[in-house]
Order: structure tokens, then C-alpha cells, then sequence
């Protein structure tokens, strides 16, 4: 880059070095502002770029998949419009879209049931080869057990994945709270277990019971609550001792619904849900929208999960400080 070093020259043979000086500071000056104002014009010409032709990136299946019916959607669960999904082959798709994170939702017919897949997907580098693990899908009515979602009327789950994401563990991380950040990673790490997995995931379900004083639990028994008692256990905070969702409404300390953090308690009324005869839903806060209230959550799809709750809830607790 140029400074005029010719001008300069004379100026510090005529005026001295004192105006030299100053003669240079002004014309550095002038460049960094020049080169700044041309970094955000550029910045700005590609925010706006990517908006008029939003970028492409390569989603790879760990399998075949049928993914015409492919969609993206936010963290208010409402499906992206707008994208671009080019199949190549059955393995793999080209998707143009806004960078960000979404969560990637995918459905089939298999024998007379409709199933489904939610994956967390964070889309940033543009061309980037994603890998997508598509083993894990369930039945869409397991999903969602309500037609309503107006955050005032009925609950109902929105969203359900039995896969983490990195957004996922970056909340747990940054908890100000340890102990509450202990509680959602040990949840966290629960994630995608199974009563119809493998053999160590069954193991592990009945291993929850072992915090609660429930004689002889099996499979079949509902085991959500033991989920959170565990999960309490592990972290080091109070534990119920009872496999029922209802034991949670007196467990710890009472928190304003509005104050609610990772980490902590959620209390849904949730009339309906077969595996929950008190008519509660339970379970331990990771985010909130303007939508639902997400929780990790067991005996949902069969699973561990993290899914969205429509509606305020009940109650929000955190454990006690006494």
C-alpha cells in the first residue's frame, strides 16, 4: 500500500519531521478506516448474498433414504420455507439455505405405521460434507400425543429427537449454575436410550430404579420418573426415591415458571400420556422458545428424549440450597 512516500519525503525536507510525522499518522489513519469501511461493505454484500442466494451444503445419510419430504425447521419448530433440496442419488442431498442450526425431520411408511426422524443438524460451512445418522426412527404418533399446539390450550410435544446436538451440550456448559449443569449432562448423556435397544440399554432403564424404592421393576413398568431420580442421583443432588412423576411436585425448592434455567425441574399437566397414570409430565429443562418448553425427558417413544412442551408449566423446581 502507498503512503505518498515521494510528497513524504519533501514534506520532511521543507517542514521538518514534526509535520512529516503527522503527515504519515493522518494517512494510516485514512487507510485503516479505508480498509475497514471495505471489510464491512463486503461483509454486508454478503450477508445480503446469502440471503438473495443462500448457500448450498452436502447432507450425507448413513443409509438410504428416501428424502424428498425433507424439512428444516428452527427453534420455534415451524418448518423453514424457501429451501433447496437437489437428491443425489439415495444417499446423499444438496441443500441450499439461510446458515444456521436446524432441526432436520424426515418421514416414511413402514407396514402400516407411519414413522418418523428428527436429527439436530448445525449447518455453517457452506459445501461441507454432514454426516446424518438415520437409524434412529420411531412412529410419528409416539411423537406427538396431542392435536393442539396453542401454548394456552392442550400440551403437546413437538420436535421429539432421541439424538443430541452440540447446541445441546453448549447449554449444559454454560450454566452459571455447576450443580444445575451436572444435572442436564448427566441427562444429556441419556439420551437415545432404548426399551427396545440393545441389551445394555435395557440393562441401563432398570439400572434407574435402583435410586427409588420400587421392588422388582421391568420393562413394562413406567420408568420416567426413575430417569429423573437417577439422573439426580448421578449429579450429586437430592433424589425422591419414587418412580412417579407426582413425587417431583414437593421434591427441592419452588421457582416462578418465568425464572426457569437449564438444569431444573419442569412440571407439565399432561392428562393422557399412557406412561403417566398421575397425569404429570416430567422433566428436566434445557431451553425455552417462544413456543414450548424443551426437556429431556424418559419413557417417551420408548426412549430418552429431548422434546417440546407446549403450554406453561404446572411448576418449575431446582434443588434445594438448605
Amino acid at each position: 500500500m502507498a503512503f505518498g512516500l515521494e510528497a513524504l519525503w519533501k514534506t520532511l525536507k521543507t517542514k521538518g519531521p514534526k509535520l512529516a510525522t503527522i503527515g504519515l499518522a493522518s494517512a494510516l489513519i485514512f487507510a485503516v478506516a479505508n480498509k475497514l469501511a471495505d471489510n464491512a461493505l463486503t461483509s454486508v454484500v454478503d450477508d445480503i448474498s446469502a440471503f438473495v442466494k443462500p448457500p448450498t451444503f452436502l447432507i450425507v445419510f448413513s443409509e438410504a433414504t428416501d428424502a424428498r419430504n425433507l424439512q428444516l425447521e428452527r427453534d420455534d419448530r415451524k418448518p423453514v420455507s424457501g429451501i433447496k433440496v437437489v437428491p443425489l442419488g439415495d444417499r446423499a442431498v444438496e441443500v441450499s439455505v439461510a446458515p444456521g442450526n436446524y432441526l432436520l425431520k424426515l418421514h416414511r411408511d413402514k407396514s402400516a405405521s407411519r414413522e418418523v426422524l428428527n436429527v439436530p443438524v448445525a449447518l455453517r460451512t457452506a459445501g461441507a460434507s454432514l454426516p446424518v445418522d438415520v437409524s434412529h426412527w420411531a412412529p410419528e404418533e409416539g411423537a406427538s400425543h396431542f392435536e393442539g399446539t396453542n401454548p394456552t390450550g392442550a400440551p403437546n410435544l413437538i420436535g421429539t429427537r432421541w439424538v443430541t446436538a452440540q447446541i445441546d451440550w453448549d447449554v449444559a456448559k454454560s450454566a452459571s449454575d455447576k450443580l444445575l449443569s451436572k444435572i442436564l449432562k448427566t441427562a444429556l448423556g441419556q439420551v437415545g436410550v432404548s426399551e427396545k435397544g440393545s441389551d445394555a440399554d435395557k440393562a441401563t432403564i432398570l439400572a434407574y430404579f435402583k435410586e427409588t424404592n420400587f421392588p422388582a421393576p421391568s420393562l413394562q413398568t413406567p420408568w420416567g420418573g426413575a430417569f429423573l431420580d437417577w439422573a439426580m442421583g448421578q449429579s450429586g443432588a437430592p433424589v425422591t426415591r419414587s418412580a412417579a412423576f407426582s413425587s417431583w411436585k414437593t421434591w427441592g425448592e419452588d421457582v416462578p415458571v418465568g425464572e426457569a434455567q437449564p438444569g431444573m425441574i419442569a412440571i407439565f399437566d399432561f392428562p393422557g400420556l399412557p406412561q403417566a397414570p398421575s397425569k404429570l409430565l416430567v422433566g428436566i429443562v434445557l431451553r425455552r422458545t417462544t413456543e414450548c418448553t424443551e426437556i429431556v425427558a424418559g419413557n417417551i417413544v420408548d426412549r430418552v428424549v429431548i422434546t417440546c412442551v407446549t403450554g406453561i408449566p404446572k411448576s418449575v423446581r431446582r434443588p434445594s440450597t438448605a
